[in-house]
């Protein structure tokens, strides 16, 4: 189930693509939809997951920079869980 919507989620940002929008808004909506989705609730979750687990985690986010969607400075997956549950000291807006 978790790979269709990864999958989806990929399928939707490439039809955003063909329509003309920017790298840098397809990155915006990628952390803000699909890494939101990955680490939401990750403290309560990631002490269960298994080492395959994380791997397909990962491959899934190294595809998705392959295909342009992931910015330069996202930090690894295990950083983003670490602080997801930290509140933001600033809120960027666009």
């Amino acid at each position: 189930m978790l790979s269709s919507l990864r999958a989806r989620k990929l399928c939707t940002l490439s039809v955003l693509r063909a329509h003309g929008m920017d790298v840098v808004s397809q990155q915006t909506i990628y952390r803000s939809v699909v890494i939101a989705k990955l680490t939401y609730a990750s403290s309560a979750w990631l002490g269960l997951a298994s080492t395959s687990d994380l791997q397909r985690l990962e491959a899934f986010i190294r595809r998705s920079d392959r295909c342009g969607f992931v910015q330069a400075n996202l930090p690894t997956f295990a950083d983003l869980c670490e602080n997801a549950d930290e509140i933001p000291t600033e809120v960027n807006c666009l």
